[in-house]
């Protein structure tokens, strides 16, 4: 009839019949005026030859509107493919690739030719995620059709779902066929309380919402996995750990802090690290020269408060002023002086040549322990008296 198409004399009033649920023997009213449709008979052989040269190798193609432009169906399963369909007929709305071994569904939104589908058949194959729909034609189309049963998805990608369903809405509900159910669901704490929430919000769009379960073992489901028994046991709070961790570091800080001073108040000893600080800062005054205000300001500066003088520098102190104590070092930890430290310092002054201006003092055994007796006393009362010394 195409071959010879010109011949029709009558060709622009010759109509095709109405049909429903593609069956073209069955007419849907019994008045002769609406079994005819608006499309002419030549223009359904025009399609029907494209849809015939570009259907998928052993698929099966149709057309099932005969209301122009003509809506095409694909029917590929059970074929064991690997892939979707590399070409289909222009106008495809409906694709069936159940029972294959399609692992993504990324030519959907890469090949052009799926731009007008708008319902999608996937069960039974072996695609892993739902994020090769995002930006595809078909979720545009306000799709009424997505059955993805019985695959090895695990993430419920909600950021491709829940605008698709949100504009489904004022689509009639009968005419919704989204389906999810038998796929190993991941049911971690992270995803479990969001994918819950929406499938609470949408489980009316899910014709199988109360069978989607977490889990190759198919349990327990999702709509009823309780967040607490699953999440808590296995679920580590590591800022709980380092909040903890800070507390005792904190608590052994504030004990070490406590203990050294009351060592200090004890036996006048300072900490280890304070005492290294101080042999430095009294190393660096030994080999300088100062006055006595800018030896006060470098004791001030290394935090010890200690000025060494020497013992002719002491008595002349005391010498000229008899009636004053000048205390040197305000904050130098108070260290007992041994016996044998006395006795070499009075050895000293007993060894000492005399002079013209001076004269030898010789002590005697009785003010020998005499000087340890004050020595002593100072040291238990706490007492800094380097003027002794």
């Amino acid at each position: 009839m195409l071959a010879f198409q010109e011949q029709f004399q009558d060709v622009s009033s010759t109509f095709c019949a109405k049909h429903e649920h593609n069956q073209w023997s069955q007419i849907v009213a019994t008045q002769p005026s609406s079994r005819v449709s608006n499309a002419t008979l030549i223009d359904y052989l025009h399609s029907f030859h494209q849809m015939d040269r570009t259907c998928p190798s052993e698929c099966v193609c149709e057309i099932f509107s005969i209301v122009p432009p003509f809506k095409i169906r694909v029917d590929c399963s059970n074929l064991n493919l690997t892939e979707l369909p590399q070409v289909v007929p222009d106008n495809t709305q409906i694709l069936n690739v159940e029972h294959n071994q399609i692992s993504s569904l990324s030519a959907l939104r890469t090949n052009s030719l799926y731009q007008h589908l708008s319902k999608l058949h996937a069960a039974n194959n072996e695609i892993l995620t739902l994020s090769d729909l995002q930006g595809s034609p078909l979720l545009a189309n306000k799709p009424t059709t997505i059955d993805m049963r019985g695959n090895l998805l695990t993430d419920f990608d909600l950021f491709v779902l829940e605008p698709t369903l949100r504009s489904v809405k004022s689509v009639h509900f009968d005419a919704l066929n989204f389906m999810f159910g038998n796929n190993p669901w991941d049911c971690g704490c992270d995803s479990l309380k969001e994918t819950q929430d929406f499938i609470y919000a949408y489980g009316s769009y899910i014709r199988d919402a109360q069978q989607m379960a977490c889990g190759k073992s198919g349990a327990p489901k999702i709509v009823s996995a309780r967040y607490l028994e699953l999440c808590t046991p296995h679920h580590v709070d590591y800022l709980l750990w380092i909040t903890i961790l800070e507390a005792i570091l904190l608590l052994l800080v504030c004990s070490k802090l406590i203990y050294d001073i009351v060592q200090y108040r004890r036996t006048g000893q300072l900490p280890w690290l304070a005492r290294i600080l101080c042999i430095g800062c009294s190393h660096s005054n030994s080999k300088s020269h100062y006055t006595r205000s800018q030896e006060r300001r470098k004791s001030s500066f290394c935090g010890c408060g200690t000025f060494r003088r020497s013992s002719q520098q002491t008595l002349s102190l005391e010498s000229s002023e008899p009636g004053r104590r000048f205390t040197l070092d305000a904050f130098r930890p108070r260290r007992f002086t041994s016996l044998s430290n006395i006795v070499k310092s009075s050895s000293k002054l007993t060894t000492t040549p005399p002079s013209q201006n001076n004269r030898v003092v010789r002590p005697d055994s009785q003010s020998i322990s005499s000087l340890v007796g004050m020595e002593l006393a100072a040291f238990e009362n706490g007492a800094q008296t380097d003027s002794l010394a």
